[in-house]
């Protein structure tokens, strides 16, 4: 399943009964991050919130909420998922490198495997960070 529209990137194994991990998976779902909206966002803070939360869902297999997109490579083996960012979404030009890969495989329910890049050093130029809270209806924070 792809989705999109909620300025972060989720990608997870679904399962009959999400609060049972013992339950297989029965698909995945790759929910893509936005490209600007919301301007650079604030990724300490979101992964303040959301990683105890991760820790606790083993059906998260990826998140972060760096601006970009996903493109997809399918073939009868294997959808392969390649997450596209930018460290700044108010220069005129913006280099795009690859955050992390998910894969899926042909026949077998749920996500194959995850591999990530280390995040670059590069600075943000220009422009405001905000904090992105479109996910707190759907994951409310624990406090």
């Amino acid at each position: 399943m792809l989705t999109g529209d909620r300025h972060c990137t989720w990608v997870c194994d679904l399962r009959p009964d999400f609060d049972d991990p013992s339950t297989p998976a029965v698909g995945a779902e790759l929910t893509g991050t936005s490209i600007t909206s919301g301007g650079n966002p604030n990724t300490a803070a979101f992964h303040a919130s959301y990683d105890p939360i991760m820790a606790e869902s083993p059906h998260w297999k990826y998140i972060d909420n760096q601006r970009g997109y996903v493109v997809c490579d399918v073939d009868r083996d294997r959808m392969l998922s390649s997450l596209r960012v930018v460290d700044t979404v108010w220069a005129t030009s913006a280099t795009v490198r690859t955050a992390a890969e998910f894969v899926v495989e042909a026949g077998r329910p749920g996500i194959a495997s995850v591999s990530q890049t280390p995040p670059t050093l590069a600075a943000r130029t220009g422009g405001p960070i905000y904090d992105v809270h479109d996910d707190q209806d759907a994951f409310p924070l624990r406090k």
